[in-house]
């Protein structure tokens, strides 16, 4: 059977589905990591046994579908159309890579691996970038409890681990070829060793740091329902502030004290003088200073997703408006163009973005806002550190997914952040994950998932600047011109030499 399977539509449907199965078995939700190291063979094999480039490709837009499928489920739940338009979406990027892949017909061989780790990078990196652009679903996740796995993305992004996991699918579906070359696994064996010294190099060096700041975590717990009552907008308040009151009462009590995205219940908070003077009595009892969600408005009344910093005096002296919103949750892309008749269109936000990518300025310290889905862009954290961002700080509402993979996902880019930057992260969540990273991106605390409750936790401010901060995603460059390359001596190979 798997013969008359193996070049036809029904074939390619099903290699793509069962290594994108395998690709989410692998990733934080499940724990399976090591998944990742054979999840693409199904994938791999079909392309290089596929006599037709449309199947081959079809294979990959399978593939693609079927994993964000898999592993963004929930966005159904807030707008039903918004799931089939992200699969189809997602699934253009690894069409166009296996056809690339099915170009090279090295019969996987080692400029087949190669180019096909290179390629799968190029994917990757497609996925990162444009109106849905975001790191989700990418090899590397598999490896984020992988401490010293992580510590290349300082120097390569997560381009450098998405190569290296690409490559050793490639080696495993050349013996499954029988095409035992073993200058591909040479190859493979020269890339994870080093990664694995930059890993261990990178977690033993140790540098001392002269200013340490202690955060308090809010997490309210609340449901989508009570958060947005009007009726339980003063009792939200309250809760809030009660929990940030207990941050204040710890042995080492919080300076900061942070909490979620939208964390404030009043509509246009900044203009409400009387919601803003109870809220500031309290914070003058307090002495710390607070950062808080809210939803303001543009000078042309255009809602805009806000977080404002608040001084011990209570008076509030700096702002961040969500640069990059999240597509058919935040706004509508083309919205002028869609019918009225397609069912939740008019349910749709409407929010402008904000002007400017830049550090808040937190009781002394530069703070690099990613709000909720903005952790999940590679350009927005290497921006605000390029900016001045001495830390990285993730609110966030995950509400609407309730105990989905979204949550563990979601935390888990923050980690990536970290790990790329070496700055370290402060999540806060309505119902979770909220948490601490450090610059390495290793969880140093976080709450269970749907409690209320605090954490207070040491944060060490950094500036210094990783490779990837300086350079950014030169290493896809790199595996272009590595795919470009291996094409050539694919096309070259018996022709002048013989490799």
């Amino acid at each position: 059977m798997i013969e008359r399977l193996k070049d036809t539509y029904v074939g390619s449907l099903l290699s793509g589905a069962i290594s994108a199965l395998l690709l989410t078995l692998s990733f934080p939700y499940f724990g399976l990591s090591y998944l990742a190291m054979i999840a693409l063979v199904p994938l791999f094999y079909y392309i290089v046994k596929s006599k037709e480039a449309s199947k081959a490709a079809w294979a990959g837009f399978s593939f693609g579908a079927f994993l964000y499928l898999f592993t963004m489920y929930f966005i159904g739940s807030l707008e039903p159309l918004a799931l089939p338009v992200l699969c189809i979406a997602k699934g253009l990027a690894p069409a166009l890579i296996a056809y690339l892949i099915y170009l090279l017909k090295d019969e996987a061989g080692i400029v087949w691996g190669v180019g096909t780790a290179a390629a799968w990078v190029l994917g990757e990196y497609l996925h990162s970038i444009g109106t849905l652009g975001v790191t989700w679903a990418f090899l590397p996740l598999a490896f984020v409890n992988e401490n010293v796995f992580m510590q290349c993305n300082s120097l390569t992004g997560m381009w450098g681990l998405t190569f290296a996991i690409a490559l050793i699918n490639a080696l495993i579906c050349s013996f499954c070829t029988n095409k035992k070359d073993f200058r591909l696994a040479l190859v493979v064996l020269c890339t994870w060793i080093g990664v694995l010294l930059w890993g261990y190099y990178s977690l033993n060096s140790v540098e001392n740091t002269d200013k340490v700041q202690m955060w308090g975590v809010v997490q309210p717990g609340l449901s989508q329902m009570d958060r947005f009552d009007p009726a339980k907008e003063d009792d939200n308040l309250h809760h809030n502030l009660n929990l940030s009151a207990k941050c204040l009462e710890e042995t080492e009590p919080a300076e900061v004290v942070a909490w979620p995205e939208t964390s404030i219940p009043y509509r246009g908070f900044l203009l409400r003088k009387s919601k803003i003077r109870k809220f500031q009595t309290c914070v003058q009892d307090h002495q710390a200073w607070y950062i808080l969600g809210s939803i303001e408005y543009s000078a042309d009344n255009m809602p805009r997703n806000t977080i404002s910093v608040w001084n011990e005096e209570g008076d509030c002296v700096d702002r961040y408006d969500k640069y990059k919103l999240v597509p058919f949750g935040e706004y509508l892309p083309g919205r002028d163009y869609w019918p009225k008749w397609i069912p939740g269109i008019d349910k749709v936000m409407n929010y402008s973005s904000g002007e400017a990518i830049k550090p808040v300025e937190v009781d002394g310290t530069k703070v690099g806002v990613l709000i909720c889905f903005e952790s999940l862009s590679t350009f927005m954290a290497r921006q605000q550190v390029l900016n001045g961002a001495e830390v990285l700080f993730v609110p966030t509402n995950d509400a609407w997914f309730g105990e989905s993979v979204e949550l563990p996902y979601h935390f888990a880019m923050a980690r990536f952040r970290a790990a790329e930057l070496q700055r370290p992260v402060v999540q806060v969540g309505n119902t979770g994950v909220s948490g601490f990273i450090d610059k390495f991106g290793r969880v140093k605390r976080e709450l269970p998932i749907n409690i209320d409750g605090y954490l207070v936790e040491s944060v060490e401010p950094c500036q210094k600047l990783t490779l990837y901060a300086l350079w950014g995603d030169y290493f896809v460059i790199i595996s272009f011109l590595l795919w470009g390359t291996c094409f050539i001596l694919s096309k070259l190979r018996g022709r002048f030499f013989i490799m």
